[in-house]
């Protein structure tokens, strides 16, 4: 949705930090696996696995823009919450990426809650779809 906003050097940042966060629980869910697919897919970039090439530091430091973090930080809080879980290690280490963009606890939360209404609106919107 929208790391085509991200250059690059950040797309390959975006991918460290997405692998990170995908085995920060030390469950790789089936729904994981999909959205990580289907994100390396809108990035065009090929999936090997620990190919990782940045630090969790220096991937975020790849971030130049106020934009790009934001951009990113939706992509990784949707991701955790895309098998309807988002677990305290994942939890832990979107505030940890969070914080090093920059951003403020307040402002992490408030991102949280923003892909929370997303997620719910488009479940609510399928399920009002599927009505006879």
């Amino acid at each position: 949705m929208f790391v085509n906003r991200l250059n690059e050097n950040e797309k390959i940042a975006f991918a460290t930090l997405l692998d990170a966060l995908i085995h920060s629980d030390d469950e790789l869910t089936i729904e994981e696996e999909t959205i990580r697919v289907a994100l390396y897919k809108e990035m065009n970039l090929d999936y090997l696995p620990d190919q990782s090439k940045f630090s969790l530091e220096s991937a975020c430091s790849a971030f130049l823009s106020h934009s790009s973090k934001v951009a990113a930080l939706f992509e990784l809080i949707g991701v955790g919450l895309v098998d309807s879980e988002y677990s305290a290690e994942e939890s832990e280490l979107v505030s940890r990426i969070g914080l090093e963009f920059g951003f403020n606890e307040l402002d992490i939360t408030h991102m949280e809650n923003l892909v929370i209404t997303i997620i719910n609106s488009v479940d609510e919107a399928q399920a009002f779809m599927e009505e006879n």
